[in-house]
């Protein structure tokens, strides 16, 4: 009996070598392929306090669904390894594939998920053809509080977002040039005062290239932001330059990555 024990348990144990030998080693395993519905879209946003710098102090990161619809937004804690999530923004799509609502949850130790609904957002749109977004409704489920972001339209065209999350609350208006392109930004208090300004600077074939905003009424720059792209023309970098420091450096930069 112990023989045809031994025996059974060594052709065990070489079949079991077998298996090893002939496992594919871990380069050589199956890459599950980036679907055609997601390739180019964001994949990653990470942020860095310099130029040169290689230490990221804060990630974001993004996941579609099958159809290519943005299905989740995930910030990380860049300081843990590995990465642990800090708080993901999850989409809700209609029969239209507009984007019906979203959930911001937030890290909570409390929580039996480790997570709970801290912010939620609905979005309703125009009646016509065109499906314009013209109201999202957000509501603080921390503190039981809403506000109303609404939209004004010229045909296409976004002119005008009464926004109650400034600081003082007011709208912002927004104009084009020829070519269609936004080129400036218009932030309006409560007593219908412009307070703050960006306008915003393009290439010849209509690429985004700087942005700089500006203070009211002695128009000091306040933040001039730069722009770089790849071959595909999608956005890799944005440098952000507080130009009241005197070193005149970044004050932090932005780093896009796609999925290929």
């Amino acid at each position: 009996m112990k023989k045809i024990f031994l025996f059974l348990m060594m052709g065990s144990l070489f079949m079991y070598g077998c298996s090893l030998l002939n496992a594919p080693k871990e380069d050589e395993k199956p890459v599950v392929a980036t679907p055609k519905e997601v390739i180019g879209k964001l994949k990653s946003r990470t942020i860095y306090p310099t130029l040169e710098s290689q230490t990221a102090i804060d990630e974001w990161g993004y996941e579609y669904d099958s159809t290519g619809r943005l299905k989740q937004q995930t910030r990380y804690d860049v300081n843990t390894f590995p990465k642990r999530t800090l708080s993901y923004i999850a989409y809700k799509y209609d029969s239209a594939g507009l984007v019906q609502s979203t959930q911001l949850f937030s890290r909570n130790v409390n929580a039996p998920s480790g997570f709970i609904v801290t912010e939620e957002s609905s979005f309703r749109y125009s009646k016509d053809s065109l499906k314009l977004l013209t109201e999202r409704i957000v509501t603080n489920r921390q503190n039981n509080t809403a506000g109303t972001f609404r939209f004004t339209y010229n045909g296409k065209r976004l002119v005008r977002m009464t926004n109650p999350a400034l600081n003082p609350p007011g709208y912002v208006t927004y104009e084009y040039n020829s070519a269609g392109n936004k080129s400036r930004e218009n932030r309006y208090s409560s007593l219908n005062l412009i307070y703050e300004y960006t306008t915003f600077t393009y290439s010849s074939s209509d690429t985004l290239l700087a942005r700089s905003t500006q203070f009211e009424p002695d128009n000091t720059a306040r933040t001039i932001t730069t722009y770089q792209y790849n071959q595909d023309k999608k956005r890799t970098l944005e440098d952000v330059r507080q130009q009241k420091l005197a070193t005149n450096q970044s004050n932090f930069v932005i780093r896009y990555s796609y999925y290929e």
